[in-house]
């Protein structure tokens, strides 16, 4: 049995909180937030408000709390166990003087409405010690979740390349579906299509999977796009990701010129 201790109270910690507590070979046995919300004895875990009352001798403490505020957390630990955190863009360096250090990074979009389970999730992890990687591979197993042996400068590529995959792409879903609906469109309509574009990627690189008029330099179709843009913002974004496209794929339109 691996024991456990969740520091903090947000999403990332109630995910864990309720992932890790229903598989048989791990426990956790402390719960520690500075304010709770009043909802966490649903969790069945022991909880404590007070850092001093946090017990010394679990086997893996998980820090999920803001990112600034990670170091300052660390430093005020003194406990036996392998201290990680989850944050995609900290370095495993912010858990310093602790000598037991590592990540736990599991690379998902969470919020209250997440459906995923953690075996569904890649785990990307780190420890400073080659003896802490057999227990956080010990609990990948546990969950059943994929994982992968991620360093500290690569966390930070990865986590920059999550954010252009997920965060500026919902963005994006979000302006597609305020132009639908200023002109009385159900955005449900494209719901295959990107359904559609999301598998493609899991069999062919992106690159390959390129289509529009910026892909074909459909001028005729590109000008009539932006005419129909009255949004400066949103303009300049077309013409950003046009250009940006069309870079990508500068051998093939030349040819495709010839």
């Amino acid at each position: 049995m691996i024991s456990i201790v969740i520091l903090g109270n947000g999403r990332m910690a109630r995910y864990l909180v309720k992932q890790l507590h229903s598989h048989p070979q791990l426990e956790i046995v402390q719960w520690y937030m500075r304010e709770p919300r009043g909802d966490e004895n649903q969790f069945g875990v022991s909880m404590t408000t007070s850092l001093d009352q946090v017990g010394q001798s679990a086997d893996l403490y998980v820090i999920c709390i803001s990112d600034d505020a990670i170091p300052t957390l660390a430093q005020q630990l003194a406990v036996d166990g392998l201290v990680v955190h989850t944050a995609g863009s900290v370095s495993i360096d912010a858990l310093a003087p602790l000598t037991r250090r590592g990540v736990f990074y599991p690379l998902q979009t969470l919020g209250e409405e997440t459906s995923s389970k953690l075996s569904q999730i890649p785990l990307c992890l780190e420890a400073s010690q080659e003896s802490d990687r057999a227990l956080l591979e010990r609990i990948a197993q546990a969950v059943e979740a994929t994982h992968y042996w991620i360093d500290s400068a690569q966390r930070q590529i990865l986590h920059l390349a999550a954010v252009l995959t997920n965060n500026f792409t919902n963005h994006l879903y979000t302006l597609s579906a305020n132009l639908c609906e200023k002109h009385q469109i159900p955005f449900e309509i494209l719901h295959p299509l990107i359904l559609e574009t999301a598998q493609k990627i899991k069999h062919l690189h992106p690159r390959n999977t390129q289509t529009g008029p910026s892909l074909r330099n459909d001028q005729n179709t590109l000008n009539n796009h932006l005419g129909l843009l009255d949004d400066k913002t949103l303009k300049t974004l077309y013409q950003l990701f046009t250009q940006s496209i069309q870079h990508q794929h500068e051998e093939k339109l030349q040819n495709t010129s010839q």
